[in-house]
């Protein structure tokens, strides 16, 4: 099975669940399918950047850019790359 990789900065991603279940075990609903699209954000943070820095970051884009996180990776040499992804609003004309 090839390895999954994240996608790319500033890419759409499009989510859709599964059929609902009901907590009951009872039949299965019809299939309601919602929706979703992520703006997708991948940050690449260096290795002289302190855990203390990177959660300043982290928590000011969370907090003013709507961003949540997806991934942390570290790498061998210390640095590290976030992937912060967030939903896509869409406006719909009411004209």
């Amino acid at each position: 099975m090839a390895a999954a990789y994240p996608p790319r900065a500033r890419e759409v991603i499009d989510v859709t669940s599964d059929a609902w279940m009901p907590a009951s075990g009872g039949a299965v609903a019809p299939s309601r399918q919602r929706s979703r699209e992520y703006e997708v954000r991948v940050l690449t943070i260096p290795a002289t950047s302190s855990r203390n820095e990177v959660r300043r970051l982290l928590t000011e884009e969370a907090e003013v850019g709507r961003w949540e996180l997806i991934r942390t990776r570290v790498y061998a040499g210390g640095h590290r790359k976030v992937w912060l992804r967030r939903p896509i609003i869409r406006v719909s004309s009411t004209l």
